[in-house]
């Protein structure tokens, strides 16, 4: 019974001492990394998302362009290298850590990082000139390998439907 009631007092006493050393949660300005220029769609993400979590947390959040490397790295090796206190955070395309450690060099590997959220889908796609032979891409690898050459390059496009 004493063991029990000594475990219970310390137990109350970590429950109200540990938030008032921990303090409040962002006691001074955050920093967002990204990847890009500004300007870019990226950074034009990262500022809206800047502005609505400096509105929530009650403290200026800082946008940090660290262009560079391989699909971002640059930035995410400064990300890997800053103190792990939550307040420098970093929005990037998933390249720079599912791609980049695996064919260049980097700093730093997949699990060095806390992944939070996804905030947008890159909408990339294949494109042509509309005047091409094909209108998918099983088409144009059919044309291609017919033709024993690669797909040209095109200047006026078009988006290839299906494949």
């Amino acid at each position: 019974m004493r063991v029990f009631l000594c475990l219970a007092m310390l137990i109350a006493i970590c429950v109200n001492i540990c938030p008032a050393v921990a303090g409040e949660y962002p006691d001074h300005p955050v920093t967002l990394l990204t990847m890009t220029k500004p300007g870019a769609q990226i950074d034009l993400l990262t500022r809206a998302l800047a502005e609505r979590m400096k509105n929530i947390l009650g403290q200026p959040v800082l946008v940090s362009n660290k262009p560079g490397g391989s699909h971002g790295s640059v930035m995410a090796s400064e990300l890997a290298a800053s103190a792990k206190d939550g307040y420098t955070l970093g929005v990037s395309a998933t390249g720079a850590f599912t791609y980049s450690p695996h064919v260049v060099h980097t700093s730093y590997k997949l699990d060095d990082f806390v992944y939070l959220t996804l905030l947008g889908l890159n909408q990339s796609g294949i494109i042509c000139a509309p005047d091409r032979p094909w209108n998918t891409l099983k088409d144009a690898f059919a044309w291609a390998k017919k033709k024993a050459r690669a797909l040209p390059i095109c200047s006026r496009v078009r988006m290839i439907a299906t494949l």
